[in-house]
């Protein structure tokens, strides 16, 4: 695939599919969110992460990167305050407010970024 080609492939993939909810994003849900902010040194680097909820619950995670950071979650993360869910939301590596590490920036650092989290988050 040229360069053109895969340019144009991820900027309409992250247009379609890396957005969050419209109904929820369209609306201006004003809230305080009650969250415990860190940052996870996970195998290639830091990651910020936010989380709120009882650890207890069923997890939903959020994965903020690409176009925005995390943050881009808060309008459905204030809608499912009241629900009985842990809440966890995070910046992919090169965005936001987690470290840019060395290397290629792919499918397999991403998806292995989810699964550090996930172990050391306990999920």
């Amino acid at each position: 695939m040229s360069n053109t080609r895969l340019i144009f492939f991820l900027i309409i993939y992250t247009f379609f599919y890396c957005r969050p909810i419209p109904v929820f994003s369209q609306q201006n849900i004003d809230c305080e969110i009650p969250e415990d902010e860190r940052f996870l040194l996970l195998d290639r680097g830091k990651t910020y992460c936010s989380s709120v909820g009882d650890t207890e619950n069923p997890a939903i995670i959020f994965i903020g990167g690409f176009t925005t950071t995390c943050k881009v979650w808060d309008n459905i993360i204030c809608a499912l305050l009241n629900e009985q869910y842990y809440l966890i939301r995070y910046d992919l590596y090169g965005f936001g407010d987690s470290e840019r590490p060395e290397g290629i920036y792919n499918k397999e650092l991403f998806v292995g970024q989810l699964h550090d989290l996930i172990a050391v988050e306990k999920i």
